[in-house]
Protein backbone atom coordinates (compact mmCIF):
# COMPACT_ATOMS: atom_id res chain seq x y z
CA UNK A 1 0.00 0.00 0.00
CA UNK A 2 1.20 3.94 -0.44
CA UNK A 3 -0.45 6.67 0.45
CA UNK A 4 -0.03 9.64 -0.81
CA UNK A 5 0.17 9.72 -4.94
CA UNK A 6 2.31 12.59 -5.11
CA UNK A 7 5.60 12.56 -7.33
CA UNK A 8 7.45 10.30 -5.03
CA UNK A 9 4.29 7.92 -4.45
CA UNK A 10 4.00 7.89 -7.86
CA UNK A 11 7.92 6.73 -8.03
CA UNK A 12 7.53 4.29 -5.56
CA UNK A 13 4.12 2.48 -7.34
CA UNK A 14 6.28 2.33 -10.68
CA UNK A 15 9.33 0.71 -8.71
CA UNK A 16 7.41 -1.80 -6.94
CA UNK A 17 5.46 -2.73 -9.94
CA UNK A 18 9.16 -3.16 -11.18
CA UNK A 19 9.83 -5.58 -9.26
CA UNK A 20 6.43 -7.49 -9.19
CA UNK A 21 4.86 -6.04 -6.08
CA UNK A 22 0.88 -5.59 -6.39
CA UNK A 23 0.17 -2.20 -4.75
CA UNK A 24 -2.91 -0.20 -3.65
CA UNK A 25 -2.72 3.16 -3.64
CA UNK A 26 -4.78 5.58 -1.38
CA UNK A 27 -5.32 9.03 -2.45
CA UNK A 28 -7.71 11.61 -1.93
CA UNK A 29 -7.69 13.82 -4.87
CA UNK A 30 -9.11 11.88 -8.30
CA UNK A 31 -6.75 13.22 -10.63
CA UNK A 32 -3.68 11.63 -8.60
CA UNK A 33 -6.30 8.30 -8.40
CA UNK A 34 -5.94 8.20 -12.23
CA UNK A 35 -2.36 8.65 -12.58
CA UNK A 36 -1.79 6.28 -9.64
CA UNK A 37 -3.31 3.58 -11.70
CA UNK A 38 -1.35 4.73 -15.11
CA UNK A 39 1.91 3.91 -12.89
CA UNK A 40 1.22 0.36 -12.21
CA UNK A 41 -1.27 0.17 -9.00
CA UNK A 42 -4.19 -2.11 -9.31
CA UNK A 43 -6.74 0.27 -6.95
CA UNK A 44 -6.59 3.58 -6.07
CA UNK A 45 -8.81 4.48 -3.08
CA UNK A 46 -10.10 7.81 -1.50
CA UNK A 47 -9.06 7.96 2.34
CA UNK A 48 -12.51 6.90 3.73
CA UNK A 49 -12.56 3.74 4.12
CA UNK A 50 -9.24 2.54 2.67
CA UNK A 51 -8.22 0.48 5.79
CA UNK A 52 -11.17 -2.23 5.38
CA UNK A 53 -10.94 -2.05 1.55
CA UNK A 54 -7.02 -2.64 1.54
CA UNK A 55 -7.87 -5.78 3.32
CA UNK A 56 -10.19 -7.34 1.72
CA UNK A 57 -7.50 -6.35 -1.52
CA UNK A 58 -5.07 -8.13 0.23
CA UNK A 59 -6.96 -11.22 0.94
CA UNK A 60 -5.89 -13.62 3.47
CA UNK A 61 -2.00 -12.45 3.77
CA UNK A 62 -2.32 -9.33 4.22
CA UNK A 63 -0.21 -6.38 3.45
CA UNK A 64 3.15 -6.75 3.99
CA UNK A 65 4.11 -3.20 3.73
CA UNK A 66 2.64 0.22 3.66
CA UNK A 67 4.61 3.56 2.33
CA UNK A 68 3.73 6.71 4.12
CA UNK A 69 4.94 9.27 1.35
CA UNK A 70 3.11 12.24 3.22
CA UNK A 71 4.48 14.04 6.44
CA UNK A 72 1.01 13.37 7.98
CA UNK A 73 1.03 11.97 11.92
CA UNK A 74 -2.47 10.96 11.74
CA UNK A 75 -2.08 8.08 9.21
CA UNK A 76 0.62 6.36 10.70
CA UNK A 77 -1.51 4.22 13.36
CA UNK A 78 -4.14 3.33 10.77
CA UNK A 79 -1.23 2.13 8.82
CA UNK A 80 0.18 0.34 11.45
CA UNK A 81 -3.40 -1.27 12.35
CA UNK A 82 -3.76 -2.29 8.94
CA UNK A 83 -0.62 -4.72 8.19
CA UNK A 84 -0.44 -8.41 8.55
CA UNK A 85 1.91 -9.77 11.70
CA UNK A 86 5.83 -8.77 10.44
CA UNK A 87 4.81 -6.38 8.63
CA UNK A 88 6.77 -2.93 7.90
CA UNK A 89 5.82 0.44 7.73
CA UNK A 90 7.97 2.66 5.66
CA UNK A 91 8.17 6.64 6.72
CA UNK A 92 9.21 7.92 3.20
CA UNK A 93 8.20 11.59 4.20
CA UNK A 94 9.32 14.06 6.69
CA UNK A 95 6.84 15.22 9.37
CA UNK A 96 7.71 19.04 9.85
CA UNK A 97 5.84 20.87 12.43
CA UNK A 98 3.95 18.20 13.36
CA UNK A 99 6.44 15.15 14.23
CA UNK A 100 4.20 13.05 16.81
CA UNK A 101 1.91 10.11 16.16
CA UNK A 102 0.01 8.44 18.81
CA UNK A 103 0.81 4.47 18.79
CA UNK A 104 -0.19 1.29 20.34
CA UNK A 105 3.10 0.07 21.09
CA UNK A 106 0.96 -3.27 22.06
CA UNK A 107 0.38 -3.94 18.68
CA UNK A 108 3.68 -2.92 17.34
CA UNK A 109 5.02 -5.62 19.63
CA UNK A 110 2.88 -8.24 19.67
CA UNK A 111 2.32 -8.43 15.94
CA UNK A 112 6.09 -7.71 15.14
CA UNK A 113 5.83 -4.40 13.18
CA UNK A 114 9.02 -2.68 11.79
CA UNK A 115 8.36 0.67 11.44
CA UNK A 116 11.45 2.23 9.15
CA UNK A 117 12.63 5.82 8.31
CA UNK A 118 13.97 6.27 4.18
CA UNK A 119 15.75 8.97 3.57
CA UNK A 120 16.16 7.23 -0.31
CA UNK A 121 19.78 7.66 -0.29
CA UNK A 122 20.28 7.66 3.30
CA UNK A 123 21.59 9.51 5.72
CA UNK A 124 26.01 10.03 5.80
CA UNK A 125 27.94 8.43 6.20
CA UNK A 126 26.11 5.17 5.33
CA UNK A 127 24.67 6.93 1.94
CA UNK A 128 23.65 4.62 -0.67
CA UNK A 129 25.02 6.55 -3.96
CA UNK A 130 24.07 4.13 -6.31
CA UNK A 131 20.73 4.62 -6.24
CA UNK A 132 21.11 7.41 -8.47
CA UNK A 133 22.08 5.12 -10.87
CA UNK A 134 18.95 2.60 -10.04
CA UNK A 135 16.57 5.88 -10.47
CA UNK A 136 18.13 6.75 -13.95
CA UNK A 137 17.85 3.43 -15.03
CA UNK A 138 14.05 3.71 -13.63
CA UNK A 139 14.04 7.05 -15.59
CA UNK A 140 14.60 5.46 -18.86
CA UNK A 141 12.17 2.59 -18.76
CA UNK A 142 9.55 3.31 -21.73
CA UNK A 143 6.73 1.59 -20.16
CA UNK A 144 6.74 4.04 -16.98
CA UNK A 145 5.12 7.11 -18.27
CA UNK A 146 7.22 9.81 -15.78
CA UNK A 147 6.37 12.48 -18.50
CA UNK A 148 3.35 12.68 -16.96
CA UNK A 149 4.94 13.71 -13.36
CA UNK A 150 4.90 17.25 -15.36
CA UNK A 151 1.70 18.98 -15.19
CA UNK A 152 2.41 22.18 -16.24
CA UNK A 153 5.07 25.23 -16.76
CA UNK A 154 5.66 28.28 -16.18
CA UNK A 155 7.83 31.80 -17.32
CA UNK A 156 9.06 34.44 -15.09
CA UNK A 157 5.79 36.21 -15.77
CA UNK A 158 3.16 32.83 -14.31
CA UNK A 159 5.59 32.00 -11.97
CA UNK A 160 3.79 33.31 -8.65
CA UNK A 161 0.81 31.68 -9.59
CA UNK A 162 2.36 28.73 -10.30
CA UNK A 163 3.72 28.33 -6.78
CA UNK A 164 0.37 29.32 -5.15
CA UNK A 165 -1.35 26.62 -7.46
CA UNK A 166 1.28 24.30 -6.44
CA UNK A 167 0.68 25.02 -2.34
CA UNK A 168 -3.25 24.30 -2.93
CA UNK A 169 -1.96 20.43 -3.92
CA UNK A 170 -2.68 21.34 -7.88
CA UNK A 171 -1.42 19.28 -10.21
CA UNK A 172 2.45 17.45 -9.55
CA UNK A 173 5.51 19.11 -11.25
CA UNK A 174 6.05 22.61 -12.50
CA UNK A 175 8.38 22.87 -15.22
CA UNK A 176 9.84 26.60 -15.32
CA UNK A 177 10.76 27.53 -18.53
CA UNK A 178 12.24 30.72 -18.22
CA UNK A 179 12.02 32.18 -21.26
CA UNK A 180 7.86 30.90 -21.80
CA UNK A 181 6.79 34.44 -21.07
CA UNK A 182 9.04 35.70 -24.32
Amino acid sequence: VVIAAGVMGLKIVADARRLGCRVLVVEPLAERQAMARRFGAELALPPDGWAAAARDWAGPDGIDAVILTIGNPDLVMPAVQVLAPGGRLVLFAGFGNRPMATLDLNDIHYREIAIIGSEWIGTPPNQRRHRYDEALEMLLDPNVPFEALVTGSCGFATLEAALVARQGYGGLKIMFEPGEDA
